[in-house]
């Protein structure tokens, strides 16, 4: 899985540098939408337990990370 978002990242940085940002500290990043989904809810209801299990398996804190845009 680590590969996935690796190759990602590179991928959005090699494709267009001049229009990279910094993601913001409250965000996630999943490999599905289910599990999007499934993050979301837990933050709202608080659910540490569903965060944690989350978090580190299908979801990554992407905070902070360098991004760039491509269509």
């Amino acid at each position: 899985m680590k590969r996935v978002f690796t190759g990602a990242a590179v991928v959005l940085m090699v494709a267009s540098p001049a229009m990279a940002d910094e993601v913001n500290s409250a965000y996630a990043g999943c490999v599905t939408e289910k599990a999007l989904d499934e993050i979301i809810t837990a933050v709202v209801n608080s659910d540490k337990r569903q965060i944690d299990a989350l978090t580190g398996t299908i979801c990554v804190a992407i905070g902070g990370l360098i991004y760039s845009l491509i269509d």
